[in-house]
């Protein structure tokens, strides 16, 4: 056991830490989105989620979006980027968005 105490209070110090540089989030998941907006990709990239989430709800495919770089379209998900959205959707359907998002373990 005393190998293992450092592990535990380091994470429970990590998610004491989490929880409070999120506290605005956690009260209010449906107002508030947890990311880096920094780079001008994230936004894009949050977008590319939902639009992900939408298609595999909807039963339709991926491999092409018309909408993402318009007016030429690209392959998200053979890019890459996209692929997060298969771990998303399951965030997405119970949460919907923003607060999807802000809980899901897949960032810019």
């Amino acid at each position: 056991m005393r190998s293992r105490l450092p592990l535990i209070v380091a994470l429970l110090l990590s998610l004491g830490l989490a929880l409070f540089a999120l506290e605005p989030t956690w009260h209010e998941p449906g107002r508030w989105m947890v990311g880096n907006w920094y780079h001008p990709d994230c936004l894009s990239n949050h977008w590319l989620l939902v639009w992900v989430a939408e298609q595999l709800a909807g039963g339709q495919g991926l491999v092409h979006n018309d909408r993402y770089y318009w007016p030429v379209g690209d392959y998200p998900v053979l890019a890459g980027n996209g692929a997060e959205g298969v771990l998303y959707l399951p965030f997405h359907l119970a949460l919907g968005w923003p607060a999807g998002c802000s809980t899901t373990p897949c960032w810019c």
